[in-house]
């Protein structure tokens, strides 16, 4: 009684987990809109619209765009990349595409300004080394008060995992590439 068994393929790759957690996400956005909540991020805001697929518009962040005004009537802009899992590697084609597109994004101020808007990226799960690591080198460029103070830290033998740095390498391969040019550290143009 031997049969032979063909592989099956993952219900994660075939039920389309990854557009099911992105719709997921989008209605958590329109929800927001309806009832003007806060988003995440925009803290000083309160949504106003709620654009799905924006490549349209210019975006290269594109799954979701969140517009929100604040307490002054300032319009600010939050786009975000929606992924059921993400990877930070420069070889990786899904994070070289959603960091280039962050730099694209960032880098046109016809849509992107840089004293207001946000850019995000919306994971389901996280490996710990992305959890723990890259949550870390973000919360380090947070604290930061420049470019500089962040090169300073990210070099501190101890201050941060030694991951982190290379979280930061491997980001600004991909912006150079993205830019087409070497994108200097310390935030010059």
């Amino acid at each position: 009684m031997s049969k032979q068994r063909g592989k099956v393929s993952s219900s994660d790759i075939t039920g389309g987990a990854g557009e099911s957690f992105e719709q997921h996400v989008d209605a958590v956005f329109l929800a927001m809109l309806l009832v003007r909540a806060i988003p995440p991020v925009l803290t000083d805001c309160q949504v106003k619209e709620v654009h799905f697929q924006t490549q349209h518009l210019g975006w290269e962040t594109d799954d979701v765009l969140v517009v929100g005004n604040n307490g002054a009537g300032e319009q600010r802009s939050l786009a975000c990349q929606v992924k059921r899992t993400f990877t930070v590697s420069s070889s990786g084609a899904d994070c070289e595409e959603t960091f280039s597109g962050f730099w694209h994004d960032f880098s046109e101020a016809s849509r992107f300004d840089r004293s207001h808007d946000c850019l995000a990226l919306v994971t389901l799960r996280g490996t710990n080394t992305l959890l723990h690591v890259f949550n870390s080198m973000l919360d380090c460029a947070r604290a930061s008060l420049d470019a500089k103070d962040f090169l300073h830290r990210l070099s501190t033998p101890g201050y941060i995992d030694k991951k982190a740095r290379w979280y930061a390498d491997e980001i600004h391969l991909i912006v150079n590439k993205a830019a087409g040019r070497e994108v200097p550290e310390d935030g010059r143009r």
